[in-house]
């Protein structure tokens, strides 16, 4: 373990200052190698994947990335696409994605507010619905009448 002193004259552990200590000698390195050598510790650090296993999960273990590192699902867009049909804007006002894209910010946040209000209120009529239905359900389980099927009167039988 390396210990340094700080400020106030107390000992205290560095763990990098440690780790670079038991490194080879970064100098007799070229660059790449010191590059691999680097993004092997942070893979193992972040848990990403072991470069000492060899894991079918990670086909390209040089190439993995910590997930909030994935651009990809992370970025405004990505997120402006689920919020898009999660608060179903193209049901409630007919815009599509591109047009809804070239939207400025702030009619975007409006207009996302003003649908998740929308969808709340469909939610709560859906649910009065739903539980006026199940009322009707039991009543009429209740009474347990047999249907009755009309038959004309000039009907042969």
């Amino acid at each position: 373990m390396k210990e340094q002193l700080d400020e106030s004259g107390q000992f205290y552990f560095d763990p990098v200052l440690a780790w670079l200590n038991e490194l080879p000698d970064i100098k007799q390195m070229d660059r790449f190698q010191a590059r691999l050598l680097l993004r092997s510790k942070y893979h193992s650090i972040y848990g990403i994947c072991n470069h000492d296993v060899v894991d079918p999960k990670v086909p390209y273990p040089f190439a993995a990335i910590h997930p909030l590192e994935d651009r990809r699902s992370t970025s405004r867009k990505a997120r402006r696409m689920e919020q898009f049909v999660s608060e179903r804007i193209h049901h409630h006002t007919g815009i599509t994605w591109p047009d809804f894209q070239k939207m400025p910010y702030h009619e975007v946040e409006r207009l996302i507010k003003s649908c998740e209000q929308q969808n709340k209120a469909e939610d709560s009529q859906a649910g009065q619905v739903q539980g006026e239905m199940k009322k009707l359900m039991s009543e009429i389980g209740k009474t347990k009448q047999t249907p009755q099927i009309y038959v004309p009167p000039n009907a042969k039988r």
